[in-house]
């Protein structure tokens, strides 16, 4: 990997991880805020998954448990955030944030369960969250291609890798 290369590959995790970091601190800072948010969410979500018991029934015992899982998000966004920005174990990282991103983006964007003009911003929404699943898969395949493992992973492969 040529030195252009690394500083494309760091600017691009960087970037995605930024959004991570952003997103914890502004839940730290505006606590309340984002507690009241959750609660809309599940409040929300009670309704549109009725009738799907397993669902419905989590949802139900989660809106006790707001602020324990505020907590979780946010040390997952800080933490998995810092993690890839540093190129730090980027695979247990993308593992998480994924863990994470994968239920926000279905319960937050659910642009299926709305009529009139809100449903394009909400798919568009959707479909940004499906982007951002797409660039940790990525993230989960490749790890962190700056890192010392996987220099040696790739000298010790030479003339059975690709030079794109």
């Amino acid at each position: 990997m040529n030195s252009l290369q690394k500083l494309i590959a760091f600017i691009g995790r960087a970037a995605l991880s930024l959004m991570f970091i952003l997103s914890g601190f502004l839940k730290i800072f505006n606590w309340q805020e984002a507690e009241d948010s959750i609660r809309g969410v599940i409040t929300n979500s009670l309704v549109t998954y009725q009738e799907m018991g397993f669902v419905h029934d989590l949802l139900q015992v989660s809106l006790d448990w707001i602020p324990t899982i505020l907590g979780v998000i946010v040390a997952v966004e800080l933490v998995g955030g810092i993690m890839l920005f540093f190129g730090v174990r980027v695979r247990l990282a993308s593992f998480f944030l994924l863990l994470y991103l994968v239920p926000a983006t279905i319960l937050l964007h659910s642009f299926w369960n709305i009529q009139g003009p809100e449903r394009a911003v909400e798919m568009n929404m959707f479909a940004m969250g499906i982007s951002l699943c797409g660039a940790l898969l990525i993230l989960l395949s490749y790890g962190n291609p700056l890192s010392k493992s996987a220099k040696k992973s790739a000298h010790s492969k030479k003339g059975k890798h690709d030079e794109d």
